[in-house]
């Protein structure tokens, strides 16, 4: 499985989700979600003009609640990816 143009972002952290699904918080670059079986990558970031997008491109954390939600530590705080 390979980023786009074979670009290699700085991983911060990591997730397997309960589907197999694999979430990549980076230093500068948002979230991406990863889809093992299907290869596809897709990229969740920072988009002002967006209030459902990420609160910061560099993420910390990427967590899964008890409810399947997932959370993404950007700074300042916490948002759902």
């Amino acid at each position: 499985m390979y980023f786009p143009d074979n670009y290699r972002p700085f991983i911060y952290s990591t997730l397997e989700d309960y589907k197999g699904n694999i979430w990549v918080g980076t230093i500068k670059d948002g979230t991406y979600l990863l889809n093992p079986e299907s290869g596809k990558i897709k990229q969740f970031v920072y988009d002002p003009k967006d209030i459902h997008s990420l609160n910061s491109n560099r993420v910390n954390g990427v967590f899964e609640s008890s409810d399947l939600l997932k959370s993404c530590k950007s700074l300042p705080g916490l948002t759902d990816c």
